[in-house]
């Protein structure tokens, strides 16, 4: 039986409510023989704050990249945790609404599972 859901697009947040919603996002990826594209979305810092960050750190962009690795890191630990391989890690920076409506579109997710706060 062919599905519509060739994708799952798993947003995390790392919270509790995340993790739980990854198990979920798992199950049906089972059901549905599709694979997850998982995907963190991290505050974007405005230029004024570059700035001021400039004043006490050399390269306030080396921090934005610790930020996004540290993320893809955690993501990679939450598959490993939850017994998943994911198809796609993503790692993205700004409004997560609208990154996650984003990236969902590009990776043609037919699902997008995020947890509650």
């Amino acid at each position: 039986m062919k599905y519509a859901v060739k994708n799952i697009l798993w947003a995390t947040d790392f919270s509790a409510e995340a993790q739980t919603a990854l198990h979920y996002a798992g199950m049906m990826a089972g059901a549905f023989g599709t694979g997850i594209t998982a995907l963190h979305v991290a505050p974007d810092f405005s230029p004024i704050i570059y700035e001021v960050l400039s004043t006490y750190i050399d390269d306030p962009g080396s921090k934005v990249d610790a930020v996004k690795s540290g993320a893809m890191k955690k993501i990679e630990s939450a598959g490993k945790k939850a017994g998943i391989e994911f198809r796609r890690i993503v790692v993205e920076t700004g409004s997560a609404p609208k990154k996650i409506i984003e990236v969902a579109k590009k990776e043609k997710a037919g699902l997008i599972v995020i947890g509650k706060t």
